[in-house]
């Protein structure tokens, strides 16, 4: 696979396909689409330095740009217009002793 160079703040994301349960019924991704959970496959050089490549996060799809690249779906938006990431145990560890 090419290699994705990312520019300015903007994030790379592989979505995950999920599917949620209400009431024992199994509802498709489709029906909620305010939320996305993904990984982070590329990070652009201004971007949080917190995010790096394989960050587990959670975003908006309407807010980034869908790009099909060696036919897998990314999606590509600025770090800030992330929902949530999650943050690796250590590290909060070590932040919250300093």
């Amino acid at each position: 696979m090419n290699k994705i160079a990312v520019v300015s703040n903007r994030l790379v994301i592989a979505p995950i396909s999920q599917e949620r349960e209400k009431g024992g019924i199994i509802l498709p991704e489709s029906v909620h689409m305010d939320e996305a959970n993904g990984i982070v496959h590329a990070v652009g050089p201004d971007a949080d330095s917190r995010i790096k490549p394989g960050t587990p996060v959670v975003f908006d799809p309407k807010a980034g740009t869908k790009v099909k690249l060696e036919k897998i779906e990314y999606y590509v938006m600025r770090d800030v217009d992330l929902l949530y990431f999650y943050e690796k145990s250590e590290q909060i560890h070590k932040e919250q002793h300093n």
